[in-house]
């Protein structure tokens, strides 16, 4: 029987770890983030900021149209955005700009029912786990 953990960041602490051990791990975690701007020349972790870009565009398409378009029409921007072609400060305008936009249309968007289809989330939600029950059955894991 697998031994019960904690799954954080990527990290596995059984339950049975000293919780002095399982900070150490956490720590180490957590010192890793921001390690692609540590690294990067510029200090910007520009594929941190192309996320951020992308997602506002795919909450505003959805939050205005009920979908989400992929690829993504603006494909070539973002692009840009995660090579670091583009200067933070403007980066950084737009995703205030794409906030502010996203934070207006969730008060008012009539594209979302305000309850969620609760057979359809649970029918996700084991499709997904059967599916990875079935893959590590294969894989002998």
């Amino acid at each position: 029987m697998p031994l019960a953990h904690l799954s954080c960041a990527g990290r596995k602490i059984p339950f049975t770890s000293k919780l002095g051990d399982a900070l150490a791990v956490l720590g180490r975690a957590a010192d890793s983030y921001g390690a692609r701007a540590k690294a990067s020349t510029q200090g910007m972790d520009w594929k941190g900021l192309s996320h951020a870009v992308r997602v506002g565009y795919q909450i505003r398409e959805l939050l205005s149209t009920g979908s989400i378009t992929f690829p993504r029409p603006e494909a070539t921007h973002l692009r840009d955005i995660k090579l670091g072609h583009l200067r933070a400060e403007p980066v950084g305008e737009e995703i205030e700009s794409l906030m502010t936009e996203v934070e207006a249309l969730a008060r008012t968007t009539t594209m979302l029912n305000a309850e969620s289809d609760a057979a359809l989330r649970e029918s996700i939600i084991c499709d997904a786990y059967r599916e990875t029950i079935s893959a590590r059955r294969r894989s002998g894991d």
